[in-house]
């Protein structure tokens, strides 16, 4: 009679995970099919929900989302450890419970994945941010791309000499990661009309640095994570980044847009020269593609603050480059591309499409 339940339960567990996979499709392809669906409905109670969490989570300084993750690790490392124990020394039906341990795991991965879209994942397929705001996102000239960068490299140089900094150049013990954090939930919250809770910092920075990794906004949890290693005149851009993730917006680009849309009128000028310094980086990038001589003419124009700190900037993430960076960028690429950013870790870059709709809408 237990033999015959143990397997009854077993088979429960894999029917419910199979009811909830295709519950879970349904929903997923009919809003996929919906992107205004997603837009108008999805997006607001999306906003809502990580809102609210974060909210319920800032009660705690540190990152919960960190915690719970080692937590499941060394749970997931015991049960394989016991799975492993019962299949050697038989103390128990081996085929039984291998099929159990499956099955369990099989039940809490379609619950996450199930979770995940409900909350936020959704987010992915809803209209554009530039057609929510109203941007012509087109193919520019080169010209166009070149008038960005030299508007751009202007506005980097202007902030970059009203940053307070030390006699070597160097940001201002003031710049802490705590007051960045402060910083942009305040102009976030005046931008979205709600309280946006700071984002937290990562305890193993040091290994998000490895991984070549500046933040992960985990919607289970409503928590924008920010690397605290990551170099200081990039940490009020890639804080924004995380928080526009929470504000529903899952495209790379378009939260590296809103980054720089909700700080580059703010009212510190370090909040200012993050973003136009970043958004400069993707700039120039893009324009060494299509303009080699107009891009060396904009880097003639850097400022030496703006030097120093793109070299600074670079000396700290070139000390991370191997395998475990690759794999992490590989892993990154292949969640974009299944989430519908056919060019994976490269739509960030797609930011400056943003831009040039941006500025020829006349904002500047």
């Amino acid at each position: 009679m237990t033999k015959r339940c143990s397997l009854k339960v077993t088979l429960g567990i894999v029917l419910l995970s199979a009811m909830l996979l295709g519950v879970g499709l349904i929903l997923f392809f009919w809003l996929k099919a919906n992107p205004s669906f997603i837009t108008e409905v999805y997006r607001p109670f999306s906003r809502t929900a990580e809102g609210a969490l974060s909210k319920v989570m800032s009660v705690v300084p540190f990152s919960a989302a960190e915690i719970l993750l080692y937590t499941a690790a060394l749970g997931l490392l015991a049960a394989v450890f016991r799975l492993v124990w019962v299949l050697i020394t038989g103390c128990r039906p081996r085929i039984k419970y291998l099929l159990r341990f499956v099955s369990v795991i099989l039940l809490i991965a379609v619950c996450a994945v199930c979770a995940y879209y409900l909350l936020w994942g959704m987010n992915y397929f809803g209209l554009t941010l530039g057609e929510e705001m109203g941007l012509d996102v087109k193919k520019r000239s080169p010209e166009e791309l070149a008038g960005l960068a030299e508007y751009l490299v202007e506005k980097t140089n202007l902030y970059a000499a009203l940053v307070e900094r030390n006699e070597d150049g160097s940001f201002s013990e003031k710049y802490s990661f705590e007051y960045f954090a402060g910083a942009v939930a305040e102009e976030f919250s005046e931008f979205s009309g709600r309280t946006e809770a700071p984002v937290k910092y990562v305890i193993a920075s040091e290994g998000l640095s490895e991984l070549r990794t500046t933040g992960i906004f985990v919607a289970y949890t409503g928590e924008a994570n920010v690397n605290r290693d990551n170099y200081v005149s990039s940490l009020p851009f890639c804080m924004a980044h995380e928080t526009a993730h929470r504000y529903a917006v899952a495209r790379e680009d378009e939260a590296n847009f809103l980054a720089f849309y909700v700080l580059c009128d703010a009212d510190d000028p370090a909040l200012c020269y993050s973003v136009y310094l970043s958004a400069l980086r993707y700039t120039q990038s893009r324009l060494a593609s299509a303009d080699r001589d107009a891009y060396l003419d904009v880097c003639g124009k850097y400022s030496e603050l703006v030097r120093y700190d793109n070299a600074q900037y670079s000396e700290y993430w070139s000390r991370f480059e191997g395998k475990a960076a690759e794999v992490s960028q590989k892993t990154n690429n292949a969640y974009l591309s299944a989430n519908g950013q056919e060019d994976g870790v490269k739509s960030y870059g797609r930011m400056v499409d943003l831009l040039l709709a941006w500025r020829a809408a006349g904002n500047e």
